[in-house]
């Protein structure tokens, strides 16, 4: 920090050691004596160097062109044309002639090459090593469907017998036909000055209107290509694919009226005679904008894909891969969002490699930096491809019983009993025990009851057998699998040990069934002169089913 100081105070006193006179050059006969005299202290100010204005001399092309440029882009075109070589005008027509020469040449330059005085040679002689005669210098080469025609400097003699560096005049004659190729047109003829002059971001005032007028007529058309024609298209299509056709058209409405709209403007973009920077910057927006409404496009036509996906899935009945399409249709959209992202830094001038090779370093650094995000992704993966649940699939997940409503790149969310929504992290969730209750082909119907132990055996046997036969009765219930027993004595009670599976995945009508052979049960018990007691076990609930309400 000391030495930051005191070389800042070395460096401030510098100058003015330079600035303080030296006694000895104060003339003998002038100066005050010592001995009476002191000298008044003078303000010291550092001394700051003002910026040299361009040259804009005829002395060299680079300052020759640098003028002109300068007094074109001011609109001083009388003083423009002081750098024109306008000896084949007649002297007479000269002061007329020369500013609007320098007009014209200033708007073709303008539109057709660009110009860099800094490039040229700042010596008076010129670039001796152009292949060119040694008093002309080549600035820039101008394309015409007829030919190339040579922006030439040449070297002439001035009225003072002094050289200068001016426009040839062999394209100072030549000025009229490329304006004619390049320049406003008869559009000049009927348009307010002000609108031709003004310039607002290398746009003239009507480029500027007739871009505006452009953008509505295109708008207007695209209405009209995605208003009544859609229209009339879906009238012609079958009643049974109106449906199917009625989504695609409404998604593909807006995009196709930016294509509309993209179309209009790049067909009237050459009439516009814009500067090469502005129409290179209009080169950039265009491809932009499509990329844009091709990314719209692509993304919108995945919505619709993956809608008619689903439709015909759960027509055909397969449900289990309908579970698939929510990640798929997302992951489909963040690809086409990169690959446009992609195209459009590409078209700003930067290198889509390095930035990809950047990304993938990065996308390391972020995965290990993420580990827990990048699992749960996988995790998403491994539930959609193994399907062990499904969209609307009811399942128990540890002590969690819901439906499944979404699977997620990060979580997956059940719907519960009590109409709450869990969101469980894809990892645990594709890491733990799942059971799958939706997937069940049928439900078990399993109860233990108690009779008295006063119960005779004849008692017993008359309600085993009535029991059996109810069993067997029950509707839906899978015959080979009923079994009614005489499974124990306990200190209070004989008992008797009902099972089997009823066919059925419906839980309420599972519930209804169960009910109506409880009911006749118990009928089948006070038949047979005996009575249940209260040390039975209660019926065993089927798995999933929902807590009971009081």
């Amino acid at each position: 920090m000391r030495a930051t100081i005191l070389l800042l105070l070395l460096a401030t006193a510098a100058p003015l050691r330079g600035q303080t006179p030296s006694p000895s050059t104060t003339p003998p006969s002038t100066a005050a004596p010592t001995a009476t005299t002191t000298a008044a202290p003078t303000p010291t100010t550092l001394p700051f160097e003002e910026e040299e204005p361009p040259d804009v001399s005829f002395t060299s092309p680079q300052s020759t062109m640098r003028g002109f440029l300068m007094a074109g882009r001011a609109a001083e075109w009388s003083k423009a044309a002081t750098y024109l070589d306008l000896r084949r005008v007649a002297k007479a027509a000269r002061d007329v002639m020369g500013p609007l020469y320098a007009r014209q040449l200033m708007v073709v330059l303008d539109r057709t090459v660009v110009v860099d005085a800094d490039s040229l040679s700042d010596s008076a002689d010129g670039e001796r090593e152009d292949g060119l005669k040694a008093n002309r210098e080549r600035v820039a080469t101008i394309k015409t469907p007829k030919g190339n025609v040579d922006l030439t400097l040449e070297r002439v003699p001035e009225t003072d017998g002094s050289l200068a560096w001016k426009i040839a005049s062999s394209v100072v004659s030549q000025i009229p036909d490329l304006y004619a190729l390049y320049g406003d047109g008869p559009l000049v003829a009927i348009l307010p000055e002000f609108m031709v002059d003004v310039t607002v971001l290398e746009l003239r005032l009507w480029q500027w209107l007739a871009l505006a007028l452009l953008l509505g007529t295109g708008a207007l058309l695209g209405w009209l290509a995605t208003g009544p024609l859609l229209q009339v298209l879906s009238i012609l299509i079958p009643q049974d694919r109106r449906h199917q056709s009625a989504r695609l058209l409404g998604s593909v409405t807006g995009p196709i009226r930016l294509f509309v709209v993209l179309a209009v403007v790049s067909a009237a973009l050459p009439f516009l005679r814009l500067s090469v920077p502005a129409f290179a910057v209009m080169q950039l927006v265009r491809k932009t904008t499509t990329t844009v409404a091709i990314m719209w496009l692509g993304v919108r036509m995945v919505d619709v894909i993956a809608a008619i996906a689903d439709d015909r899935l759960r027509i055909h009945g397969r449900a289990g891969a309908v579970s698939v399409i929510p990640l798929g249709r997302r992951t489909l959209k963040i690809f086409v969002a990169l690959m446009a992202a992609i195209v459009i830094v590409q078209n700003l001038g930067y290198d889509a490699t390095g930035i990809l090779a950047g990304l993938g370093v990065g996308g390391l650094a972020l995965a290990l930096a993420a580990q827990k995000t990048v699992e749960n992704l996988f995790g998403g993966v491994v539930i959609i491809t193994d399907q062990p649940v499904r969209v609307g699939d009811l399942c128990r997940f540890g002590p969690r019983t819901g439906t499944v409503e979404d699977i997620g790149l990060r979580s997956t969310r059940l719907r519960t009993p009590e109409r709450t929504m869990v969101s469980i992290p894809n990892a645990d969730f594709a890491s733990g025990q799942i059971e799958n209750l939706s997937l069940r082909d049928r439900m078990q119907l399993l109860a233990t009851i108690g009779l008295r132990l006063d119960t005779t055996p004849a008692q017993l046997a008359a309600v085993l057998t009535a029991t059996r036969a109810l069993l067997e009765a029950v509707p839906k219930i899978e015959k080979a699998t009923t079994s009614v027993r005489f499974t124990g004595i306990t200190a209070s009670a004989f008992e008797v040990t009902i099972s089997g599976y009823v066919q059925t995945r419906d839980w309420n009508e599972f519930l209804a069934i169960r009910e109506d052979f409880f009911l006749k049960v118990v009928g089948a018990v006070e038949a047979a002169g005996t009575t249940l007691t209260g040390t039975g076990a209660p019926p065993a609930p089927a798995p999933g089913a929902p807590p009971p309400t009081a």
